[in-house]
């Protein structure tokens, strides 16, 4: 955490940025604003680890989206030029927070990256307020998840033995850095899933040990690579939650975390753990003797974590301690 005094308005840390004159437009200066506001909340550890995947993925949208144009006129007023546009922006506007946030972890960018950021798209922000009409609040990008996914931090695969022996170290770091390049260029799972077999083509392609080569192979397998590619980012959306339950308890203390299980309710270990609820730091208890701190559970599980107060709803104990939530009923009255 950086040492800036949280009262003070956002604006004044957007002020300190070097693109701040261009950001006239409400719409575009409060996706910025969410921007710079996230990087200051990164860790140290986890700016380091997201700079260099922020610098590739406004390579990559630079180089995507003059492929874009170029493929004939009027591209600009597609969809999709908009949303690399909105990508592009947020990539830079982050960049460019973590060297003003954070000049201690990054340093002065390279001449190689400045020059990287000039290469002949002038006005990203000016074309996003242009079109914000026709194709409503750009997408954002969510930096803090980007960071778990870079870092590491709490990552899936060493949670199972078999996955963790198949899987080098350094096919794990590639793994998770390219999910993080792809989560900040707003990639589909689909789209992510892509670039990690291409990354098992290029493990083949070098060369390498008969592990690597085993690797390569493996990730090629669009099942194997759409499962690690779900499964993490679901686990990074849900490490970020209970990070930020832990922030807004030090403020307003009495938060507990609630298994939600409605987006695979199909499955009887997710069904076992839905609506339980435990302390920040405390273990969920499934069927089988499965015990997890947050979801996911298994492959492919699209569990998530959601925040509970026990003004919220009564918490009712059950066998071992277990403890599950039943909610307050509500009555909605219809407007006079």
């Amino acid at each position: 955490m950086s040492s800036i005094d949280r009262s003070r308005p956002i604006a004044r840390h957007i002020a300190r940025l070097p693109r701040a004159q261009m950001l006239a437009n409400a719409d575009v200066s409060r996706l910025m604003s969410r921007v710079v506001d996230q990087v200051d909340q990164l860790t140290v550890r986890a700016t380091s680890a997201l700079f260099p995947a922020l610098l590739d993925a406004r390579q990559e949208l630079v180089s995507d989206l003059r492929r874009w144009l170029s493929r004939g006129v009027n591209m600009d007023e597609t969809f999709t030029a908009q949303h690399m546009r909105a990508m592009l922006a947020q990539c830079r506007g982050g960049l460019e927070a973590m060297r003003a946030l954070r000049p201690e972890v990054v340093g002065k960018l390279s001449s190689g990256a400045v020059a990287a950021a000039r290469l002949g798209i002038e006005h990203v922000e000016s074309q996003i307020v242009t079109f914000s009409g026709a194709f409503g609040e750009a997408h954002r990008i969510d930096i803090a998840v980007a960071g778990v996914l870079a870092e590491g931090r709490r990552q899936l695969v060493p949670r199972y033995e078999k996955s963790a022996a198949r899987y080098s170290e350094e096919m794990q770091a590639d793994f998770r850095y390219q999910l993080a390049v792809g989560m900040l260029k707003g990639e589909t799972i689909d789209q992510m899933t892509r670039r990690v077999m291409q990354l098992g083509e290029r493990k083949i392609g070098k060369g390498g040990t008969a592990d690597e080569m085993a690797e390569g192979f493996f990730l090629r397998q669009k099942y194997n690579a759409a499962r690690l590619t779900r499964t993490e980012a679901i686990n990074a959306y849900n490490v970020h939650h209970i990070e930020s339950l832990w922030e807004a308890n030090r403020t307003d203390p009495g938060y507990l975390k609630r298994w939600d299980a409605a987006a695979d309710g199909t499955c009887k270990l997710c069904r076992s753990f839905d609506d339980q609820v435990a302390d920040l730091d405390g273990d969920f208890e499934g069927l089988y003797g499965v015990t997890v701190q947050q979801p996911t559970a298994h492959p492919h599980c699209r569990c998530r974590i959601i925040p509970w107060r026990l003004s919220w709803g009564a918490v009712i104990p059950l066998r071992g301690g277990v403890r599950f939530a039943e909610p307050i009923e509500i009555t909605f009255r219809k407007a006079a």
